[in-house]
């Protein structure tokens, strides 16, 4: 599995914080989907210096995400509460794009990058 992002571009998108290669890796799990596996059949050297770069981007964010808030995207709640305090995604704050959970940042790199339209 090509990993088109790791620990050391994800220090530099958000210093201070870690993640593991297991995020990253799922990552860019995430990233192939939102794309249609366009990267791994034309090859991540393949692309753009843009591109690539915008991808490097997306597979941080969406680690990011992961990262923050991962063990409630594999909850099969959509919310709960618990003596009187309750927890939500706000509707807006979290897409699915085939069939992944992210941001509307981490799709807006991937439409911005060409390789997230579904005509193509």
């Amino acid at each position: 599995m090509a990993q088109y992002a790791d620990k050391k571009d994800y220090a530099a998108r958000f210093p201070g914080e870690q993640t593991s290669d297991a995020i990253l890796n799922r990552a860019c799990e995430d990233i192939d989907a939102m794309t249609f596996h366009r990267i791994p059949k034309s090859g991540f050297e393949k692309l753009t210096e843009f591109q690539q770069n915008m991808v490097e981007l997306a597979v941080c964010e969406q680690a990011h995400f992961c990262t923050s808030y991962g063990e409630f995207l594999n909850s099969p709640l959509a919310s709960y509460g618990i003596n009187g305090v309750s927890m939500a995604f706000k509707e807006d704050a979290v897409k699915t794009y085939s069939g992944v959970q992210t941001t509307e940042k981490v799709h807006s790199l991937l439409i911005q990058s060409g390789l997230a339209w579904p005509g193509m």
